[in-house]
């Protein structure tokens, strides 16, 4: 995961994110207080270990857990999923048109 999409993961769940001082982010909620992480560097991805502590200390800091975010399709993932749609709404007219000559 890319620095990016976790600091938009994070904002989405309505914190703020500031910048502290080279790899620190501080993200913080309006009543429920702030938690810093170090953004890895020079590479802006996130592993899986280092996500695996974030999540850690978001649980612990906030009773945040999985079920806290879902998974945000990409873009071209709504695109597919648009085209599929309009693919099986077309079909649907075609039966349609189908039954309706029959009788």
């Amino acid at each position: 995961m890319r620095c990016t999409e976790l600091v938009q993961a994070l904002t989405d769940a309505g914190m703020t994110a500031e910048q502290s001082g080279g790899s620190a982010v501080n993200f913080g909620t309006q009543h429920s207080g702030s938690v810093v992480f170090h953004m890895p560097h020079p590479e802006p991805v996130v592993d899986a270990i280092l996500l695996r502590g974030f999540g850690k200390r978001l649980t612990k800091r906030f009773g945040w857990t999985n079920e806290t975010f879902v998974l945000r399709p990409k873009n071209g993932d709504e695109l597919r999923e648009k085209k599929i749609e309009a693919k099986r709404l077309i079909s649907e007219e075609e039966d349609c048109v189908g039954f309706s000559s029959r009788l």
